[in-house]
């Protein structure tokens, strides 16, 4: 989904601008239905925020991202380039949500976090702190990414995972359930994780994350300080 997908007919409602300074009228930018753009908010480009979308504070909606829905962008972040934003999700603070980023459900990215590439992020996940989620990733559920931690590549992180600190998720690395990620851990591969702590190393294998406490077993995992 990305602007060029709108259509907008002749006669069409807008929504709500509260100054002609939030909506700029180089290209095609639209505010529809019922949204809200107020406060120094800039709707610009080719962008398109409609349904009930609220951007406030000093958001920047712009190139051909799309808002709708209940989804609500404020403070300095941006949505930009073909980025997707809709549902009850919340984008906020310094972060960013761009190239063809999706962030949906009851999602909130915050602080300076950015989410980009192909990225997916839904359900009740956040992200915040510095972290980046990128590359063609899925997040969802109850997740939580935070710290400057990086999660990327083709992984998969859901159910009540934690990547937190400096730690990486990357390949087609699968982490659910209980598993807490952090420190400058990395967790790799074609692998699935399902339970544990990790707080330093590179693991790569199926199963459980040992925990700190716990033998690790060299037949099942590829383990490097």
């Amino acid at each position: 989904m990305d602007a060029g997908e709108f259509r907008v007919q002749v006669g069409s409602l807008g929504g709500f601008i509260e100054s002609e300074d939030n909506l700029h009228h180089e290209g095609t930018a639209w505010v529809g239905d019922d949204a809200f753009v107020y406060g120094d908010a800039i709707v610009k480009n080719n962008a398109v925020v409609s349904g009930n979308a609220r951007i406030s504070g000093r958001a920047i909606i712009y190139d051909r991202a799309v808002v709708e829905d209940s989804a609500q962008v404020f403070g300095d972040a941006l949505v930009y380039e073909h980025a997707w934003v809709y549902g009850s999700a919340k984008v906020s603070e310094s972060s960013k949500v761009y190239d063809h980023a999706q962030v949906h459900g009851n999602a909130l990215v915050f602080e300076s976090a950015r989410v980009f590439g192909e990225a997916e992020v839904y359900g009740d996940t956040h992200v915040y702190g510095y972290a980046a989620v990128y590359g063609n990733t899925l997040v969802a559920e109850n997740a939580r990414i935070s710290g400057v931690a990086e999660v990327y590549e083709r992984a998969v992180v859901y159910g009540s995972a934690q990547v937190a600190g400096e730690a990486h998720v990357y390949g087609r690395a699968t982490i659910r359930g209980n598993v807490r990620v952090r420190g400058d851990a990395h967790l790799r591969g074609d692998t699935i994780f399902t339970m544990g702590v990790v707080d330093h190393g590179t693991f790569e294998g199926k199963g459980n994350v040992p925990d700190r406490k716990s033998t690790l077993d060299f037949d099942e995992w590829e383990y490097t300080e």
